[in-house]
């Protein structure tokens, strides 16, 4: 391609106007019980009594190192201990009841695909 053509037709598939448009580079994914978490340390651990349950919210981490919300077309794929009941709920949310009493501690895991990257994070459950 001559060099002045290559200039005046801009960037191309996968630019960076491409990436300006598609959002943060997440590069790790949080679990919080709080809605309104978006800095800091993630609320990935709680104790709760046996029919207690909890919402958990997933979240982004990009590449300097803060929180995002995750783009709507990820999808997160929830998977639980026996001692959990899990039901996912709208958006990146998924509820939780310890329905057991494991033994040190039950674990969740959430998993997505974000561009290349996959995910991955796990939440655990003390009984009370």
């Amino acid at each position: 391609m001559i060099p002045e053509l290559a200039m005046a037709a801009g960037p191309g598939p996968g630019g960076e106007d491409a990436e300006a448009e598609a959002g943060p580079a997440i590069k790790a994914l949080n679990l919080t019980t709080e809605p309104s978490q978006m800095e800091g340390v993630p609320r990935d651990h709680v104790r709760l009594a046996v029919n207690e349950s909890v919402t958990v919210y997933a979240r982004g981490l990009d590449d300097a190192g803060k929180w995002c919300i995750l783009p709507e077309e990820a999808q997160i794929k929830w998977r639980s201990d026996r001692d959990i009941q899990l039901t996912p709920g709208p958006g990146h949310t998924a509820l939780m009841k310890l329905v057991g009493s494991p033994k040190v501690s039950a674990v969740a895991t959430a998993r997505t695909t974000v561009g290349r990257r996959k995910l991955q994070r796990t939440f655990t459950v003390e009984k009370i």
